[in-house]
């Protein structure tokens, strides 16, 4: 059995098709300053189901720690070049991980239990890398954009407007909806 390729994933994210569509969607018409960083949150989710399609067809694993900890690396190395903690990177972008990993096996469970394979998606392993890559790069512009809001618990309000409005905008189901919050959770500090 195989599911029909759609405009949608299963999840029901539009499907990125280049690296160029990677960008905040600040034309919503809401002004919310985080509304750019939690939608590249959002896009950055909607990677989950073309790599997870491609490791169930390649009979690979979800979990990859090694790649995990090269994107860590990768963007605690541009926080300390761009004058932003580190281990708050880390921590946000650990939670990002998090929260496509656990769609992705929630992805991996559909097509086990459905006894179907995922429908085909445009590109390998290392096309949807690089997409992820390049949101890596602008979420990490947002956070730096901005740092000051981000370092106030006061902000949280915004976030979770913007997650509102992400959610509405994308289409979001219930799942998808708590990996954005998950993803998103410690955008806002509590402390300093």
């Amino acid at each position: 059995m195989t599911l029909e390729s759609s405009r949608r994933g299963w999840l029901g994210f539009p499907r990125l098709k280049r690296s160029n569509d990677i960008e905040p969607r600040d034309d919503l018409q809401i002004p919310n300053r985080f509304l750019g960083v939690v939608d590249l949150a959002g896009q950055r989710l909607q990677t989950a189901h073309p790599i997870a399609a491609w490791k169930y067809r390649s009979g690979g694993s979800v979990d990859d720690p090694e790649r995990e900890q090269q994107v860590i690396a990768s963007v605690t190395e541009r926080a300390v070049a761009r004058d932003v903690e580190p281990g708050y990177v880390a921590d946000v972008f650990r939670d990002q991980i998090d929260a496509n990993v656990a769609l992705q096996h929630a992805l991996f469970a559909r097509w086990r239990l459905d006894d179907c394979e995922p429908a085909d998606c445009d590109g390998g392993l290392p096309v949807w890398r690089n997409i992820v890559d390049t949101v890596n790069r602008a979420m990490l512009d947002q956070v730096v954009r901005n740092w000051d809001r981000l370092q106030c618990n006061s902000f949280r309000h915004e976030i979770d407007e913007a997650l509102g409005i992400v959610g509405r905008a994308r289409g979001l189901d219930s799942i998808q909806v708590v990996a954005l919050t998950y993803a998103t959770r410690r955008y806002c500090r509590t402390s300093v």
